[in-house]
């Protein structure tokens, strides 16, 4: 998508893609970034190389904040806001991206940098298959990249091995208010033709990235869209997650509560 005028970015890191993001879109006009730690700036301005111009404008603040009281529309919106304290309930919510939702343009996308188990099909992936039901209760279309030649690449280049050590990984979500209407096979040669086009060190393997997406269909019948009323919830917590996240434990429940009733009735007529 190279018409990209706007960009928000929802927790800086360390900024590094921002200068990418300048080189790669010739129509950018302006690229709003919320941080809620001054830290960081000064961190990525000390040792990533991350300058400030006339595109940048830097707004130190809570995400949801600017979010609900910005009046601004972006044709991207890049989340990347977990912490050292891992990623907080609030920006998984489906409130959440509904107010985000508002802040994209029509055909805008939102990249979402989330984390959870590569198994999504298995039940015990609790988490993240309740996040990309939330998300796909909002947004018309949701692709899936788990980060499997990232994990790979960083494995190989940090520690010399050759495989993965870890039983999560980063997992980034593409979604938007229109279907996408891609297939591995179309991003793969739309990454290699970018990477004939710009002679950046920062895209030459995102066709190994692009391949990455997950094109089987994840079953999340069983699971529920996270709610902004949870989190002051007391119940709510690790121990009772299925509680509220895992539809079949809420079935079950109610059935054992008729089953005594039924097996008494049973007993009395025979």
């Amino acid at each position: 998508k190279t018409n990209i005028k706007s960009i928000l970015v929802l927790g800086m890191g360390s900024g590094y893609f921002i200068s990418s993001f300048i080189k790669l879109l010739p129509h950018l006009k302006n690229i709003d970034i919320v941080e809620i730690d001054p830290d960081v700036i000064e961190v990525a301005q000390k040792y990533f190389d991350f300058e400030q111009n006339d595109h940048i404008n830097i707004n130190i603040q809570d995400a949801r904040v600017f979010v609900r009281n910005s009046k601004s529309k972006y044709d991207l919106i890049i989340m990347d806001l977990a912490s050292h304290e891992g990623l907080f309930y609030r920006f998984m919510t489906e409130e959440f991206l509904y107010e985000v939702r508002e802040r994209l343009n029509p055909d805008g996308i939102l990249a979402s940098n989330l984390f959870g188990s590569p198994d999504f099909r298995h039940d015990n992936n609790l988490v993240f298959n309740s996040v990309l039901k939330t998300y796909k209760a909002v947004y018309d279309d949701v692709l899936i990249f788990p980060t499997i030649y990232g994990n790979y690449e960083f494995y190989k280049k940090t520690l010399g091995f050759k495989h993965e050590l870890s039983d999560l990984t980063n997992i980034i979500l593409f979604a938007s208010n229109r279907n996408f209407n891609a297939t591995k096979d179309k991003l793969v040669s739309m990454a290699v033709k970018l990477k004939e086009s710009y002679n950046f060190t920062e895209i030459n393997k995102i066709d190994k990235y692009a391949a990455d997406l997950c094109e089987f269909n994840i079953n999340l019948d069983n699971f529920s869209a996270l709610k902004d009323e949870w989190e002051d919830d007391p119940q709510f917590n690790i121990d009772n997650l299925k509680n509220y996240l895992y539809i079949d434990h809420l079935v079950n429940n109610q059935v054992d509560k008729i089953n005594p009733v039924d097996d008494e009735r049973k007993s009395v007529k025979s």
